[in-house]
């Protein structure tokens, strides 16, 4: 039976819910136990013969981690942790060689930082893989991995969960999507509004602004969003709420995905604003350095700026309407390539 450890899930958001998801629908007859976080119910589970575990505290999540990885490998388990993290990597390379010889265990990883701390860090955990598989969601992870000793290590690109996500709607509004980060460049977003409300007849805005997985802002965070609700003007809505699986996909109709991530935070990462962005056919404005910029530069989806010129994503914003139409269809290209 499979195990997928996933110790931050506790609703239908974010990469982990999407992977554990399209497991089930490729596999329904299969049986797998999920152990995720306290605070997830029974209706998490994606198939019938999928079973819940809450498990997870937050204080003490690494340690349940680590514990829980021991019991499962010593059991000669298959264990997946698919948004596999620095700490989780460590933990399981903490392990007695024995116990990590004995189950097999598989990392999704999604995002590693490439800079000279992350690189020390991934060079402690690297060869202690040796009896993981770890498959990554970038070409560049995947070489990072194996230059500091991982031996076995796939690039398996994130798959776009098209379904009938795809919309041929109209242009509606700019949307920015998801949990609200300082990563996420919600301080450049907070001065492009102000700059914004000053313009004649600004655009349509809806930032979803969600909190953390905790219901948590960070004090940063919550400055801005105040920064920025003083100035919104009537079509600029910003909705500090979690949204259900229907109304998070359906923001994306008739949008224009924001995406002034921070560059350095977002090297080789994949997002899943992005990939739920292009399955829906939505166009995106991308930092440039991001995964998703790569995609709006092959495939003329949208437009690729500078992470800190607000000029210019302004500039960019009142001129985006007007190529709506031709970077939705290429949006939709790039979601079936």
């Amino acid at each position: 039976m499979l195990h997928i450890v996933e110790p931050t899930l506790i609703n239908r958001a974010g990469h982990c819910w999407g992977l554990a998801k399209m497991l089930a629908e490729a596999r329904p007859d299969a049986e797998a136990t999920l152990w995720v976080g306290k605070k997830a119910d029974a209706s998490l589970a994606p198939a019938p013969r999928w079973h819940i575990r809450p498990y997870f505290i937050r204080r003490i999540r690494r340690l349940q981690y680590a514990a829980l990885m021991a019991r499962l490998l010593s059991q000669g388990a298959l264990v997946f942790t698919p948004t596999a993290s620095r700490s989780e990597l460590a933990a399981y390379a903490a392990l007695p060689e024995a116990v990590r010889r004995r189950g097999r265990a598989v990392f999704y990883i999604h995002q590693t930082r490439l800079d000279a701390r992350g690189r020390r860090k991934m060079r402690f955990i690297a060869p202690r893989l040796r009896h993981a598989m770890v498959l990554t969601t970038h070409a560049e992870l995947a070489q990072a991995w194996r230059e500091n000793g991982a031996a076995n290590v796939l690039h398996v690109p994130y798959p776009i969960p098209l379904r009938a996500r795809f919309s041929e709607a109209p242009f509606r509004r700019f949307v920015v999507p998801g949990i609200a980060r300082e990563d996420k460049g919600f301080a450049l977003l907070a001065e492009i509004v102000r700059r914004l409300a000053q313009v004649p007849s600004p655009p349509p805005f809806w930032i979803q602004a969600a909190p953390n997985h905790h219901g948590e802002y960070s004090p940063a965070i919550r400055n801005i969003l105040a920064e920025m609700e003083a100035c919104a003007w009537n079509g600029c809505v910003i909705a500090r709420k979690a949204l259900d699986e229907d109304a998070y996909h359906a923001q994306f109709s008739g949008g224009i995905c924001l995406q002034p991530y921070d560059p350095e935070a977002y090297r080789a990462k994949i997002t899943s604003v992005a990939l739920d962005a292009l399955a829906a056919g939505c166009p995106i404005i991308a930092s440039r350095g991001l995964w998703s910029a790569e995609i709006v530069h092959r495939f003329g989806c949208g437009a690729v700026l500078d992470a800190r010129d607000a000029d210019a994503w302004v500039a960019a914003i009142l001129e985006a309407p007007k190529h709506y139409e031709a970077w939705r269809k290429c949006a939709h290209q790039a979601a079936q390539t």
